[in-house]
């Protein structure tokens, strides 16, 4: 079985510049996490269930450029669970940088299958659903904060440093995340 999940989220960089800044270093962008393979890499997606419980776990993550189709910048992205696959949602999906007023919005499609058969449905039904539309919305939340930490970080090189201006950067850790259960 599988579900369609979406989300969302703007960015202050041009989508011609998302696309460059994405090509440069997908995994530091994406997760993080610097990786000498920019097509398959590793991530951690988790997500903060509320009154001091967090989900994590590790994922494998496949992306790759594709040809623009009114989007100035479209990618493949899809991920499935490090360890314990079998027990774990896989998603497939595509990023797309719409042009939005003076930014971008970055856009995050796709589906993930449920594992475990009726008991997944279940899981799913109960609480997996709105498990995973806050995990990729954390995730892509994220990757956009360092597409614009970026952004910054190339406007200051080209434009040099404005007096006063302290820099911002931007970075998320598993201390950040304060995992109480983790998966993987």
């Amino acid at each position: 079985m599988e579900r369609a999940l979406e989300a969302s989220v703007r960015v202050q960089a041009e989508p011609k510049l998302v696309v460059e800044i994405l090509c440069s270093d997908p995994p530091g962008i994406l997760t993080g996490r610097p990786a000498r393979d920019t097509e398959a890499f590793a991530a951690e997606l988790a997500v903060d269930l509320g009154g001091g419980v967090s989900l994590a776990h590790e994922v494998d993550v496949a992306f790759g450029r594709l040809p623009n189709d009114g989007a100035v910048g479209r990618f493949r992205l899809s991920w499935h669970a490090h360890d314990h696959q079998g027990a774990l949602p896989t998603f497939e999906g595509h990023l797309e940088a719409h042009s939005e007023g003076s930014g971008s919005r970055l856009q995050l499609s796709g589906h993930y299958s449920l594992p475990l058969g009726p008991v997944g449905g279940f899981g799913d039904r109960l609480l997996g659903h709105r498990i995973a539309r806050r995990s990729i919305q954390t995730f892509l939340e994220a990757a956009g904060a360092r597409i614009d930490g970026e952004l910054a970080h190339l406007k200051r090189r080209t434009e040099g440093p404005v007096a006063n201006t302290p820099r911002e950067s931007v970075t998320i850790t598993m201390e950040d995340v304060h995992p109480e259960l983790y998966l993987g």
